[in-house]
């Protein structure tokens, strides 16, 4: 979706609530051709704490993305 007030604000206080270290955090417009819009990059490497279950966190990162109207992908990093 288009960039809106509050993306990054609720994306990092649902993590800093589950005690995840966001390591980097960057934001970016990008020209989407087929909507004729651009859309809001939010790319962001955090340090998900071993006690906090990943499918918690995908399920909460969902109800987040589907109140802002926004997609997310969560893939696991390089160790």
């Amino acid at each position: 979706s288009g960039d809106q007030p509050g993306i990054v604000h609720k994306v990092s206080e649902l993590l800093r609530r589950r005690g995840i270290n966001i390591e980097s955090l960057s934001t970016r417009l990008e020209g989407a051709p087929f909507a004729g819009t651009n859309l809001f990059i939010l790319d962001l490497v955090m340090t998900v704490p071993a006690d906090v279950p990943l499918f918690a966190l995908r399920d909460e990162l969902a109800r987040v993305c589907q109140q802002l109207n926004c997609d997310f992908d969560l893939e696991p990093g390089r160790a």
